[in-house]
C-alpha cells in the first residue's frame, strides 16, 4: 500500500508531462522513508527495485505514445479527482428513506481515447501478481469498473467505460555484464525490457450498468437497514443482530476488524475511525462526526 501511494504521486506527475527526472524523484521522496525503515533490501518492494522500476516505465511509456491523451481542466490534469454519487436503498419496492448511502470514487483521471473520442476514467495498478493472458478477464465484469463508470457519469464526465493501467512491481534484473537468459545479452543492455505492464479499455453498456446500479441498491438498503437496527440497538452490533457473511466468504481472515468481533462485537470504539491513516483518502469507512 505505501509503495502504491508513493507510485500514484509519481504517475500523476507523469500523467502532468513531467520528465523522468522528476517522476523517479517523486516516487523516491515519498517512498524512501518506509521503505528504508521496513523494507528488506534484497525485497522486490525495497526502493532500490522500485526505482528501477519507474526508471524502465518512465523510458517504455512515453506520454505523448500512449493510446489516449489526458483531459484538461482549468489548466490542470484530471488527476486524483474525489467524486461522489447517491446510491438509493431499495429492495423491490421497498425503500429507506432514512439514509441515503453516498458512495465515493477517485478517479486517478479523466482521459480519451485518440482512436475514437471516447472518455474513460483511468485507474492505475501496481501488483506484485504476474501480468498474463487471462489479466484481462478478472476485471471484465469487476464490480470496481461498474462504481468508477457511474460515479463519473453522475458527475458530469460521460465516460464510456475504464482505462486499466497496471504495472507489476516485481524484481527487475540488476544491471550487469552477466547474460541475461531471456535476451542472451548482458542484463546492462536488457533489464528495461523485463518491465511488465498492460492497458485496456474496458466499456460498460447501459445494461450493465442498469444491471449493476440495482444491486448497489440492494446493499444500499442493507447497509442502511443495518444502520438503523445498529442505532435501535443502542449501538450494539450483537443485539442488532448483524450478520457476519465474512464467516463463510473468507474475508474475516484479511479484515482489520476481526479483533472486534473476537470480542463479541462489543465496544464500537473499535470500529471508529477519527483520523484517516491515508491522507489520500477521503470519506472511506466509518467516521465519528
Amino acid at each position: 500500500m505505501e509503495a502504491g501511494s508513493a507510485a500514484h504521486l509519481a504517475w500523476e506527475q507523469w500523467l502532468l508531462g513531467q520528465p523522468p527526472q522528476v517522476v523517479q524523484q517523486t516516487f523516491r521522496d515519498a517512498y524512501k522513508p518506509f521503505s528504508d525503515a521496513y523494507v528488506l533490501s534484497d525485497d522486490r518492494l525495497h526502493l532500490s527495485n522500485l526505482e528501477r522500476v519507474f526508471e524502465a516505465f518512465c523510458a517504455t511509456c512515453v506520454l505523448s505514445a500512449q493510446p489516449f491523451r489526458v483531459v484538461v481542466q482549468k489548466g490542470q490534469v484530471q488527476s486524483e479527482h474525489q467524486m461522489f454519487a447517491s446510491i438509493n436503498g431499495y429492495v423491490g419496492q421497498h425503500r429507506l428513506p432514512e439514509h441515503n448511502v453516498q458512495m465515493s470514487d477517485k478517479s486517478d483521471g479523466i482521459v480519451e481515447n485518440v482512436d475514437n473520442g471516447s472518455l474513460y476514467s483511468l485507474e492505475w495498478k501496481s501488483t506484485g501478481e504476474w501480468l498474463g493472458e487471462d489479466t484481462m478477464n478478472k476485471y471484465l465484469l469487476d464490480d470496481q469498473i461498474s462504481a468508477h463508470t457511474y460515479v463519473c457519469r453522475e458527475n458530469g464526465y460521460d465516460v464510456k467505460g475504464v482505462l486499466m493501467f497496471i504495472v507489476q512491481f516485481s524484481k527487475l534484473p540488476v544491471p550487469s555484464k552477466d547474460k541475461c537468459r531471456d535476451h542472451k545479452i548482458p542484463k546492462s543492455d536488457c533489464w528495461p525490457a523485463h518491465l511488465r505492464f498492460q492497458r485496456f479499455f474496458i466499456d460498460r453498456s447501459p445494461e450493465q450498468l442498469e444491471q449493476w446500479k440495482r444491486e448497489a441498491e440492494v446493499e444500499a438498503y442493507k447497509y442502511a437497514d443495518e444502520l438503523i437496527r445498529f442505532e435501535a440497538a443502542g449501538r450494539d452490533f450483537a443485539r442488532a443482530r448483524t450478520p457476519m457473511e465474512g464467516l463463510f466468504n473468507g474475508s474475516c481472515a484479511k479484515c482489520r476488524l476481526r479483533d472486534f468481533c473476537l470480542r463479541d462485537r462489543r465496544g464500537t470504539d473499535m470500529l471508529i475511525t477519527r483520523q484517516p491513516t491515508d491522507t489520500t483518502i477521503v470519506r472511506s469507512g466509518v467516521y465519528d462526526a
